[in-house]
């Protein structure tokens, strides 16, 4: 079999144990990134491709290729291309806020535009199907925030070919970026798959909690609240802005979940897409719980 991504290096059983899951070894990962993206070539196509995917070119192709769909085994981590959109980098840390990842310049990026690739870390093995649909999930939950995101849409698949980190062309332009503090974790493959299933479902009707009766949590739940409704809610403001509303509800606030979760429901109709942060609310508490754990330790 062949690997388009370094081989077993990178690869290892979580927890160590000889029949437990495959995993990518991602602070090894990381090293090598940080080793190619320190190379600096003349030209373009001095470059090399790599692949996310693991590889068995013995597997019959109808198309006679040794590298397709088909001959793929599993892909660890999710690859994205982006050509030079206006979202960035630190947008999407803060849109993901859990999730473990790495964004490096490519040799065309610019100071006025950057280009970039996104490696993000996985938890298990995936099929190429199951890889496509969490890639394609990602970016469809991005265009929600930012509709001219400007990630190639024809690299959404497992067998896609990118080219290695290396410096920029222009001087000054290059960047490596790894977002790996403890409130990160490589993605959960089975709950993003599920995730990516009911993403098209209508959300449920929250429960609505109890009207929070402490008169100091109630100044604080409306000065929150207040600062939520007066900022912008145009198209692909105001995703950000809820996110850091839940942040606070259950930090500056000290509203459990369920409080946190009816004050969201509430507030997500002063919204231009309240479907939208509706389906946020999840990701908005699970964020929360993970940073005030993070504290805490």
């Amino acid at each position: 079999m062949t690997s388009g991504c370094g081989g077993s290096l990178f690869y290892r059983r979580r927890d160590k144990d000889p029949f437990g899951t495959i995993m990518l070894d991602f602070p090894a990962f990381v090293e090598w990134l940080r080793q190619q993206h320190s190379r600096t070539i003349a030209w373009k196509t001095q470059n090399q491709y790599f692949s996310p995917s693991i590889y068995d070119p013995d597997i019959p192709n109808p198309k006679g290729r040794k590298r397709g769909k088909v001959n793929i085994v599993g892909s660890l981590g999710i690859w994205l291309d982006n050509d030079g959109g206006v979202f960035s980098p630190e947008q999407f840390a803060v849109l993901f806020p859990i999730l473990q990842f790495v964004a490096t310049n490519t040799y065309t990026t610019t100071s006025t535009r950057r280009k970039y690739r996104l490696v993000i870390s996985t938890d298990s093995l995936m099929s190429s199907e199951v890889y496509e649909l969490i890639a394609k999930h990602i970016v469809a939950r991005i265009a929600e925030v930012c509709p001219d995101h400007g990630f190639d849409i024809g690299k959404l698949h497992a067998a896609s070919m990118l080219l290695l980190p290396c410096q920029a062309k222009q001087r000054g332009a290059s960047f490596f970026q790894v977002y790996d503090d403890p409130s990160r974790k490589p993605f959960n493959v089975t709950e993003w798959v599920r995730a990516a299933i009911d993403a098209e479902k209508e959300p449920e009707p929250c429960r609505v909690a109890p009207p929070v009766d402490d008169p100091e949590k109630q100044r604080r739940v409306e000065k929150v609240r207040t600062k939520w409704r007066n900022g912008c809610h145009d198209e692909g403001h105001d995703y950000t802005p809820f996110y850091k509303l839940g942040l606070s509800l259950m930090g500056y606030c000290r509203c459990d979940e369920a409080e946190t979760r009816s004050i969201l429901s509430n507030e997500a109709s002063y919204s231009h897409n309240p479907k939208g942060r509706l389906k946020q609310i999840d990701d908005i508490i699970e964020g929360a719980r993970e940073k005030i754990k993070s504290a805490a330790e």
